[in-house]
Formats: C-alpha cells, sequence, structure tokens
C-alpha cells in the first residue's frame, strides 16, 4: 500500500508544479488577480479598488484566469495519464486459438 502514497504524493507534487507554472506564464496583472481570489481570500470588489478598475473588468479578467488553469490542467492530467499509460507493463491478450487480438 505504501506505493500507492508515493505514487499519489508524486502526482500532488507534479500537479503543484503544473499550477505553479501556468501561474508564473501569465501576466502579473491576472496572477495578482488570481492569486488574491484564490489564495489569500479576497473579494473581487476589494481587489477591484485596491487596482483601480472596475468590478467587471477584474471578474472577467478571474473568469479568464481560471478558464485557461482548467484547460492547461485538463492537458497536464492528459499528458500524464499517457505517460503512466506507456510506463506501464504491457499483458499480452490471447484469444481462444492463442492469437493475439
Amino acid at each position: 500500500m505504501a506505493g500507492g502514497n508515493v505514487d499519489l504524493e508524486r502526482s500532488r507534487e507534479l500537479l503543484s508544479q503544473a499550477i505553479v507554472n501556468v501561474l508564473r506564464s501569465w501576466p502579473e496583472l491576472h496572477r495578482r488577480i488570481f492569486e488574491g481570489v484564490h489564495y489569500q481570500g479576497h473579494s473581487v470588489e476589494m481587489i477591484s479598488g485596491s487596482l483601480g478598475m472596475s468590478i467587471s473588468t477584474v471578474r472577467s479578467i478571474l473568469e479568464g484566469c481560471e478558464r485557461r488553469l482548467r484547460t492547461d490542467l485538463r492537458n497536464f492530467r492528459n499528458e500524464l495519464r499517457a505517460a503512466e499509460d506507456c510506463s506501464r507493463p504491457r499483458r499480452a491478450a490471447f484469444s481462444v486459438g492463442g492469437c493475439f487480438r
């Protein structure tokens, strides 16, 4: 069972690093808005006031960041699954006659 814990921990590390990489690729303003809401617990209204931007603009940037992160993480998960599939040993499937399927 320890192997499962190691795999889970490694997956979490890879996911955390993927999130950091995505956030680093964004413009500073987008990163500040996203981190303000999701990591610092600020409201959109608070951030808009501190940045001198309209609430609708901050909300629009935040929604774009969330969509981008979901898309990038979906791609990351697909790549991770593909890599895991390639590293698993293959088992041959045989038909009744002994031929490969």
